[in-house]
């Protein structure tokens, strides 16, 4: 993603120490990073705790909500956002994000926090991401069912009834079967 000036902060500002900027982030921010999250309204605040000549530490506090695709029927799922979080930052020779600590280059001192800010917000995100029980979109859970009964040799349309075994498969099943 391209360096956009609202997200842009000069590490080399004598006053940098204590300011707060605030960023808010809507659909455009999340569909130009084509990522997990499909749309949402952030409010971003990241706050310069501590600055010295090359080292700085950022807290940063997301809230808002975000909309992702349900894992179970891909239907839009609302998370709500509420995150605070810390970033560290130094400036250096070679840019470079360790996970740990981003550098960036002494000589241009320009963090572009987008991207940062935008990592934060989907680490903060449940791994599992699904409605809650009986609302995923119930023609997709009866499409996923019929699948689900097919794969576990069941045919819904003879009643439950077992499918022929595909015979393709009886040796790999001896050899797992042998195994204990």
């Amino acid at each position: 993603m391209e360096l956009e000036n609202r997200f842009v902060v000069d590490l080399l500002d004598a006053h940098l120490e204590g300011r707060t900027f605030e960023f808010d982030l809507d659909d455009t921010f999340f569909q130009k990073l084509e990522g997990v999250i499909d749309r949402g309204t952030i409010h971003a605040e990241v706050t310069c705790e501590r600055a010295d000549k090359s080292f700085f530490r950022f807290s940063v506090h997301s809230k808002g909500e975000v909309v992702v695709s349900c894992d179970r029927c891909l239907a839009d799922l609302a998370l709500p956002i509420d995150c605070v979080d810390e970033l560290r930052v130094q400036l250096g020779d070679e840019e470079s994000d360790d996970g740990e600590v981003i550098t960036v280059l002494k000589e241009d001192g320009l963090i572009d926090f987008s991207l940062p800010i935008y990592e934060l917000i989907a680490l903060s995100m449940p791994l599992k991401r699904v409605h809650e029980p009986g609302m995923c979109d119930e023609a997709m859970v009866q499409h996923l069912e019929q699948h689900q009964a097919t794969r576990d040799g069941r045919d819904e349309s003879e009643g439950d009834q077992p499918m022929s075994r595909d015979t393709r498969w009886d040796a790999l099943r001896e050899l797992t079967e042998n195994k204990h």
